[in-house]
Formats: C-alpha cells, sequence, structure tokens
C-alpha cells in the first residue's frame, strides 16, 4: 500500500487506484486537511460512474441521493487496508494488538 501526494494542497491519497465497486462507484481514501481532539482525520469519498458525490433526486428525502459503497469481500478489503495504512502514520502504535475477529476465530 502507498501514500501518494498527487494534489496541489498536499494531502496523501491511499492506494495505487481508487476502488471501483460492483456498481461501477469510486472510493476513495484521503486525508483531511482538519482534525479532530485526537489526530488528523481522514475523507472517504465516494463517486459515482459521472464522477458525482451526489444527485439531486426530487422523490428522494431532501431531493438528493447521496452515494454509498456497495463492495465485494475484496474491495471492503483494499478500503480496509486504506484505512489501515493511515491510522498507522496518523497514530503510531495505535494498531498494537488489534483484533481481526476471523483470524482469531480460526486460529482458535
Amino acid at each position: 500500500m502507498t501514500r501518494r501526494v498527487d494534489n496541489d494542497r498536499g494531502l496523501g491519497r491511499y492506494g495505487e487506484t481508487d476502488v471501483v465497486d460492483s456498481y461501477g462507484q469510486t472510493i476513495r481514501v484521503q486525508d483531511s486537511s482538519a482534525c479532530a481532539d485526537d489526530g488528523p482525520c481522514v475523507w472517504i469519498f465516494c463517486n459515482d460512474r459521472d464522477g458525482r458525490q451526489w444527485v439531486e433526486h426530487p422523490p428522494a428525502p431532501g431531493g438528493v441521493v447521496v452515494r454509498s459503497p456497495h463492495l465485494t469481500a475484496e474491495q471492503a478489503v483494499e478500503v480496509a487496508n486504506r484505512l489501515l495504512e493511515f491510522v498507522a502514520l496518523a497514530k503510531p502504535g495505535a494498531l498494537e494488538g488489534v483484533r481481526v475477529p476471523v483470524r482469531d476465530t480460526e486460529e482458535g
């Protein structure tokens, strides 16, 4: 996994490319310029095939449809890896002792 900076604000994007879900939507994990009380933040951007994060849609509540990722197991792993890379860089040591439930079950 590689954090890359490819914008004029110096904000890192995680992964070589965006993750594309089963509906052709793109998911991008990117550093935020804002920080919370306990450290850096990260964005998860989701865009449809046309690059829109949302569309006006009068029948919907508030007239807006927001994009949500629809991930396969492999795509979920890609997004999870990018978030874990952000955590490792933003808060070193935070992943020590992190348990992965499936692995814990498989190992006994």
